[in-house]
């Protein structure tokens, strides 16, 4: 007697898929390695240098560099230089005609609003001095002053025995500068005076020597207007992007509320291991590649070594294909994981972009929830314990690295990360957890693990965490990992083209 063959499904006719390939023993080495490489690798992205300096020992300290009257001032680039520079070039949007006209230039417009998000970024004595920079610029000249004359004693306190000239030449040499245009006596300082300034603090520099203009003199008008117009033009589509979003966000939720969105994701049974070994094996290389790259930036005697690591990266790539290592045959593990077209190309590609639309929102409210989780920090640790704002890594080496560094970070976040970890920490460590848990929990125990693989430190992760679910709703959704991967490079291109402009427009 014949009897037809039909493949298991669920109650909703999602089809199951055997036990992936692993034994009981497997699957618990997998657990226990999975479990160990993970926290070991979040605790060292997510902590500061002096677990780093514990792991890998406190390394010789540098003789200070040698700067001159020809290198830019520490800390270009950095959080502080960043908002001032986009403040200096917002001045037409804070202060309104008739103030520009009565105060000539804003000697006397008050703004406090504007230092008192900048104070907080301060992170080295330059900052201080620019501080001063935009303090003339959004409350007054006094002001000003007082920052230079506290920056002056603060320094002469640190080095007691030596004057600041002895101690601190070039910081010693800006405040000379800045005081003697601030007491409007600008017409006094050299050529060589204003070279020097310029070179040491850019944009911030310019802005600093025409003090005193009126805001539409053809010299300063270019350094407080410059990013009016592309500004409002990022901001209008931003605003576009979000509305659309919220409409689709509205959207899929009713779709999905009245069952009319089906998933095509098989559903795995319990048992297998491959793909848990597949992630912890991605993980544990990750950790090497960090481990690695943190000492070469630790000793400068490795700092030769340094070119190599970012196309490095791209080995980890390798680790994504543990599954036929493992003896998977070819066509099963590109299903299992999710590296297959879907119905049609065009359509999971489509689908990528409106679910990562559909995202905007929800990623927004990631971000409030980090400003506000910031903002209690600051409340409870006044003196600036706790976390730091996280760097401006990408932003310094888009506005400082040569041409192939940019482009081999440009293709790292818009073609690594769109195909690596989509296939980890959904094609691999999603399709496992889904075995286990309902997709919702799945969804978001891969979307935690992924954010914190990123090192922004714990108060800065929901937006990744909103990110991760998503990515791993179009999986269950989809099946395949077109969907994600193209949400993945939509996002990841769209931070990288603005971080592109916004260098444009502050340089």
């Amino acid at each position: 007697m014949l009897y037809e063959h039909r493949p298991m499904v669920t109650a909703k006719g999602v089809p199951i898929d055997p036990p992936d390939k692993g034994t009981p023993f497997s699957r618990m080495v997998a657990v226990a390695l999975a479990i160990v490489v993970a926290s070991l690798t979040i605790l060292f992205q997510n902590t500061g240098d002096d677990l780093h300096r514990a792991v890998l020992g406190s390394p010789p300290a540098p003789p200070p560099p040698e700067l001159t009257i020809n290198d830019p001032a520490p800390g270009t680039y950095g959080s502080t230089d960043i908002l001032s520079r986009i403040y200096l070039k917002m001045r037409r949007l804070v202060v309104s005609a008739e103030q520009m006209e009565n105060t000539g230039g804003g000697s006397k417009f008050h703004s406090p609003s504007m230092m008192s998000n900048i104070d907080p970024m301060i992170q080295v004595d330059e900052d201080r001095v620019r501080a001063a920079i935009m303090s003339a610029e959004f409350e007054n000249t006094e002001s000003a002053l007082n920052r230079l004359d506290k920056l002056e004693a603060d320094l002469a306190i640190k080095d007691s025995g030596l004057s600041v000239e002895e101690s601190h030449p070039l910081l010693a040499r800006d405040i000379r500068v800045l005081r003697t245009i601030y007491a409007g006596e600008i017409d006094t300082l050299t050529q060589e005076d204003r070279d020097y300034l310029v070179t040491r603090y850019q944009l911030l520099g310019r802005g600093a020597l025409t003090f005193g203009m009126s805001d539409n003199d053809p010299a300063r008008k270019p350094l407080v207007t410059g990013a009016i117009a592309p500004l409002l033009l990022i901001g209008s589509f931003a605003l576009l992007v979000l509305l659309t979003g919220f409409v689709m966000l509205v959207v899929g939720i009713v779709l999905l509320g009245s069952g009319k969105i089906r998933t095509r994701m098989h559903r795995p049974t319990r048992g297998g291991s491959v793909f848990l070994e597949t992630y912890a094996v991605f993980v544990g290389a990750f950790l090497v590649y960090v481990l690695i790259a943190t000492m070469i930036d630790h000793y400068p005697s490795l700092h030769q070594y340094g070119v190599f690591i970012l196309p490095a990266q791209w080995i980890l790539l390798v680790t994504v294909f543990w599954g036929l290592l493992r003896g998977m045959n070819f066509s099963k593990w590109r299903h299992a994981i999710g590296l297959y077209g879907g119905r049609k190309l065009l359509t999971e590609m489509g689908v990528g972009v409106l679910v990562y639309l559909a995202s905007v929102p929800l990623f927004l409210l990631g971000t409030l929830v980090t400003i506000l989780l910031f903002t209690i920090k600051e409340w409870l640790f006044p003196s600036g314990e706790g976390e730091s704002l996280p760097p401006n890594e990408i932003f310094e080496i888009i506005a400082k690295g040569d041409t192939v560094t940019v482009i081999l970070l440009l293709t790292l976040a818009t073609i690594w990360a769109p195909i690596c970890e989509e296939l980890i920490f959904r094609g691999a460590l999603f399709r496992h957890l889904r075995g286990y848990l309902h997709w919702t929990l799945a969804a978001l125990g891969s979307a935690v693990l992924f954010a914190f693989m990123h090192s922004y430190g714990p108060l800065f992760v929901t937006p990744l965490i909103v990110l991760g679910f998503m990515f791993a709703f179009m999986r269950h959704w989809r099946g395949s990992l077109i969907a994600p991967m193209t949400a993945h490079f939509t996002h990841n291109f769209s931070i990288m083209m603005l971080t592109v402009l916004m260098v444009r427009l502050i340089s």
